[in-house]
C-alpha cells in the first residue's frame, strides 16, 4: 500500500513538472510569434502587413487570455498613421477584436481568406456597435 502511494505521488510530480513545461513551451511559441508579428507589422509591404493583423486576431481567438497589450499598442497606431487605407481600416478592427472580448468567440479564425476574414470581422464589430 505505501508503495503505490509512493508510485501515485512519483507519478503526480512527473505529470506536473511535464505539464509545466509544456505550459512554458507554449508560451515561449507565442512570445516568438508575438515578437515576429510586431516585425511584420513595420514591413513596407502592405499585404504582409495585412497578413500580420489577421494572424494576430487568431493568436487572440487560439489563445484569449494571453496578453496582447504590447501588440494591441501597435496595432492602434497602425490604425492611424499607416500610408494604406484598407490596412488602416483592418489595423481598426483588429485592435476592436484584440480589446473586445465578445468578438472573440464570434469570428471564425480558420477562415485562411483574409478579405473574407476581415469582411466578417467588419460585420460583427459593425454589429456590436449598433447594440451601443
Amino acid at each position: 500500500m505505501r508503495i503505490i502511494a509512493i508510485i501515485m505521488t512519483l507519478l503526480i510530480v512527473v505529470t506536473s513538472t511535464t505539464f509545466a513545461a509544456n505550459l512554458n513551451k507554449i508560451e515561449n511559441r507565442i512570445q516568438l510569434a508575438t515578437e515576429g508579428y510586431l516585425i511584420a507589422l513595420k514591413s513596407d509591404n502592405p499585404g504582409i502587413r495585412n497578413s500580420a493583423l489577421q494572424q494576430l486576431a487568431v493568436l487572440k481567438a487560439r489563445y484569449p487570455n494571453y496578453d496582447l497589450t504590447k501588440v494591441e499598442k501597435q496595432v492602434k497606431k497602425l490604425s492611424h498613421k499607416d500610408s494604406e487605407l484598407l490596412i488602416r481600416i483592418n489595423a481598426n478592427i483588429t485592435y476592436r477584436y484584440l480589446t473586445n472580448r465578445e468578438l472573440t468567440d464570434k469570428i471564425n479564425i480558420d477562415n485562411v481568406d483574409s478579405k473574407s476574414f476581415f469582411k466578417e470581422l467588419y460585420g460583427q464589430v459593425s454589429n456590436i456597435e449598433k447594440v451601443y
